[in-house]
């Protein structure tokens, strides 16, 4: 599920990694291109950068379920 809100264009490309690109990259490279994205899209804001890195540690402990879905 996409979130609303400044990551929105991150996620929905994340999503697309872990679903559509499975042999392409590994699922610690797709996290890791999420958030340098959510970085970007942060463009140095403390409070939104600080929640990019939340995002990452929660996707990086339970994305695992995820990864390969179809």
């Amino acid at each position: 599920m996409v979130p609303q809100g400044p990551f929105r264009l991150a996620c929905e490309i994340h999503d697309e990694d872990y679903t559509d690109n499975p042999a392409s990259l590994t699922r610690r490279e797709a996290d890791r291109k999420m958030l340098a994205n959510m970085l970007a899209l942060a463009d140095n804001h403390p409070v939104w950068s600080a929640l990019a890195v939340v995002y990452y540690l929660v996707v990086r402990a339970t994305g695992w379920r995820f990864w390969g879905w179809s």
